[in-house]
């Protein structure tokens, strides 16, 4: 089990982390977040470089303010011919 079921600093940092991936290019920094994180897990700091490399790595994306029929956010579409000399 990747991530344990105790509220603890280890445990939820895990979480907050494997959750920023899966929510990078979809976050509105909006905040909620961190304020409602049982050990104040400054978690913006973590949103902030995810959307910082979403933007570097996929170009300008801002969630939430424009809608663009079919399209999907960034690191949620998966390309063969994609690149992977970043791993």
């Amino acid at each position: 089990q990747w991530v344990g079921r105790e509220t603890n600093v280890t445990d939820n940092l895990m979480y907050h982390l494997v959750k920023a991936l899966h929510m990078a290019g979809r976050c509105v920094e909006c905040g909620e977040c961190e304020r409602v994180c049982p050990v104040d897990i400054p978690l913006m700091l973590i949103n902030e470089k995810l959307i910082q490399d979403v933007n570097k790595y996929f170009g300008p994306y801002e969630a939430g303010m424009e809608y663009v029929e079919g399209a999907k956010p960034p690191l949620s579409v998966y390309r063969e011919n994609d690149p992977d000399d970043f791993i």
